[in-house]
């Protein structure tokens, strides 16, 4: 569900990182690493051989923060243009 983009290619991680919304980016982030098995550094655990019902791909932190939109942003780039990185 996290994966999945709207018609500018947006994943909810874009939105919330274009938004500085840093609360709610944090929680896709916990949401996620529950989801996919991810442990805090990105390592998967063995769980997550299988992916239940969705079968979207899995990709770790870093893989989430370049995903690129339609557009070539990533959500580190649009919070950047937002102002919202330190």
């Amino acid at each position: 569900m996290l994966l999945r983009a709207d018609n500018e290619g947006n994943t909810p991680f874009h939105l919330a990182a274009a938004s500085g919304d840093t609360d709610i980016l944090e929680k896709f982030i916990e949401y996620y690493q529950q989801e996919t098995g991810q442990l805090e550094d990105g390592i998967m655990a063995d769980s997550t051989q299988d992916l239940q019902d969705d079968e979207e791909e899995v990709l770790t932190l870093e893989e989430l923060c370049i995903l690129q939109n339609k557009a070539g942003e990533t959500p580190v780039h649009l919070a950047a243009m937002a102002g919202n990185v330190m």
